[in-house]
């Protein structure tokens, strides 16, 4: 066994860690403690270390275990006879740091969802491990691409940092960072059609090219300013693509500041007749200070523009009284820990929640999978957005090409703004144009 460490951002650590098990795992255990699943506002970075430095003790120990922190933010605890009770205490703790979140607090007998445990010598845990380990290494992949995994050796945004990224920007060409997202609107004999797209910058992508080794998210009002001269690059290079003028409908996450500057007014000057535009504020920013949201709100609505808050979960759903925001949109960020936390499976609690702002204004972002989308409609969601539903689209258009390339280039493809996928597509028409899924698709 490896000596005892912490394996920050990697799952690749710890599928090499299980494969040189496989030959022989006999005494070896695991311990999985599932922070993927609390709601998204439990998924800060100071939180997820102060977690797994919790099992700190036992890695003074001589050859005690491995603990990986992937990008999943699964804690996974690897190691030859793990003393049960100390794992047991162990996420007793971590349990009581994230108690606020209704995961955390679940107390099914027989069934924790919150903390698992696997002897790799009984061949039925070694299977379900491995079935786990293959998910927690995918959903790491994704949320690397999306965002960005942090690592703790990242250096935090200062003002110095931020001067010298925002010079370095001055010159980049964000074009081949953009991409796309649908959301569509599924109606009740379930055929799904395109209701507007998302243009958006690839965070993960930025960083790559300007600060791969800053966190731009440890500091919420420097990351602001970023994000200020972020939106000037996002609007100064979209309106002067082509794809941008295709959709009937579009949407953009701004600052509500940005609004007001030229860079806006332009970007708005080059929307074609009949098109329409949803600007996305970060609900964080909104409840910061509500009286600059409603005179952004009241402004767009005089220049026939909608407005949309995203970042939202259930707890602020229960917690601030959204009705008299009057946003013309809510997005819901979808947790696979939403099925268990209002009200079981059946979703009562969340159709009360949904149905007090009226379901036909909530948003599910972030759908992963056709359980998230199931969910949604149980609880009276009618729009969607997130990879399952960019893969729907990419089956569509795969199966209606004459001459197709492979689904996962379509999927891709169709995200992409430029870039070789889209030079090579032998159908852009039908790349751009697809906007439908029907009932068999969905």
């Amino acid at each position: 066994m490896p000596s005892s460490s912490i394996s920050f951002g990697t799952a690749r650590a710890l599928m090499e860690a299980l494969g040189g098990l496989k030959q022989n795992p006999a005494g070896h255990q695991v311990a999985v403690i599932a922070l993927s699943q609390l709601q998204p506002e439990f998924h800060r970075q100071n939180l997820v270390q102060r977690a797994a430095e919790v099992f700190a003790p036992m890695l003074r120990e001589k050859d005690g275990p491995r603990v990986f922190l992937p990008a999943s933010l699964d804690i996974v605890v690897l190691g030859r006879d793990l003393p049960r009770d100390a794992v047991r205490d162990a996420a007793g703790a971590i349990r009581a740091l994230f108690g606020a979140d209704p995961l955390a607090r679940e107390r099914t007998p027989g069934r924790d969802r919150f903390a698992r445990w696997f002897d790799l010598s009984r061949p039925d845990h070694m299977k379900a491990f491995v079935t786990l380990a293959d998910d927690i290494d995918k959903r790491s992949s994704e949320a690397a691409q999306a965002t960005g995994a942090w690592n703790i050796n990242d250096q935090p945004l200062t003002p110095k940092r931020l001067a010298l990224l925002t010079a370095d920007m001055e010159g980049l060409d964000v074009g081949p960072l953009l991409h796309r997202q649908a959301v569509v609107e599924v109606s009740d004999d379930r055929r799904a059609t395109l209701a507007h797209e998302e243009f958006l910058i690839s965070l993960a992508a930025l960083r790559k090219k300007v600060a791969e080794e800053v966190n731009l998210q440890s500091d919420r009002w420097l990351f602001q300013d970023f994000t200020r001269s972020l939106d000037r690059h996002l609007l100064r290079v979209l309106k002067n693509m082509d794809v941008f003028q295709k959709p009937n409908a579009l949407s953009i996450n701004l600052n509500l500041e940005t609004l007001y500057s030229d860079a806006f007014a332009g970007f708005a000057a080059a929307l074609r007749p009949g098109q329409s535009l949803l600007i996305e504020a970060q609900g964080v920013d909104v409840f910061a200070d509500i009286a600059i949201f409603l005179r952004a709100r009241d402004w767009l609505h005089e220049k026939g523009h909608k407005l949309l808050i995203d970042g939202l979960t259930p707890r602020t759903m229960e917690t601030v009284d959204l009705g008299p925001l009057g946003a013309d949109f809510y997005k819901l960020g979808w947790n696979p820990g939403l099925v268990h936390s209002v009200d079981g499976d059946d979703a009562a609690a969340a159709r009360a929640l949904i149905g007090a702002i009226g379901a036909e204004k909530v948003i599910l972002g972030r759908v992963d999978s056709e359980q998230a989308m199931a969910w949604g409609l149980r609880a009276g969601i009618r729009r969607f957005q997130g990879f399952f539903v960019d893969s729907m689209l990419g089956a569509m258009i795969h199966g209606a090409c004459s001459d197709p390339c492979g689904l996962g280039r379509c999927i891709a493809s169709r995200r992409q703004l430029t870039g070789i996928l889209r030079d090579q597509c032998r159908d852009p028409d039908r790349l751009d144009g697809t906007n439908r899924i029907t009932a068999k698709s969905v």
